[in-house]
């Protein structure tokens, strides 16, 4: 499922209206308040990204949501190698393009700052700010449990 980011202040009156339907839940219907609560903090968590989001977007100059996104960079040039990470059953990799795959000799390059093959290959992971989608997607295994919300970048 995904989610719209709009504006600071549409999420911070959510974050209000939502906060006060809470107490008003607990005052008047007891056995609705353990799912309707989740679902309004959910939701509460939500807008809370949406606002950091786009404070982020304004700290970099533009007028939409931007979030912070780790990549993998030639640490002597500062060239960007892969933004691209991928889970298996052997962990997580960089996913590397044609050209970079034949440079370096191998198409994935395994994740964490203390990699061998990173050090070996002169590669380095590090973080940058960049604009995101106006659309969070968000994951929950079930009613009740914590979902996530995590913002999308374009390719």
């Amino acid at each position: 499922m995904s989610y719209e980011i709009r504006t600071i202040e549409f999420h911070q009156n959510r974050i209000e209206r939502d906060t006060a339907k809470n107490v008003e839940r607990l005052d008047f219907d007891v056995s609705d308040v353990g799912l309707s609560s989740w679902a309004s903090s959910q939701m509460i968590d939500f807008d809370r990204l949406a606002i950091r989001l786009l404070e982020n977007g304004a700290e970099l100059g533009i007028d939409g949501p931007a979030a912070r996104r780790e990549i993998l960079v030639d640490a002597e040039t500062g060239r960007v190698v892969s933004k691209r990470r991928i889970y298996n059953q052997w962990g997580s990799s960089w996913l590397l393009n044609d050209d970079d795959a034949e440079r370096f000799g191998r198409r994935f390059i395994p994740y964490g700052s203390m990699s061998r093959i990173q050090i070996k290959h002169g590669l380095k992971q590090t973080e940058t700010i960049e604009p995101c989608s106006r659309f969070v997607r968000s994951r929950c295994a079930g009613v009740g449990l914590p979902v996530s919300f995590s913002p999308r970048f374009d390719k």
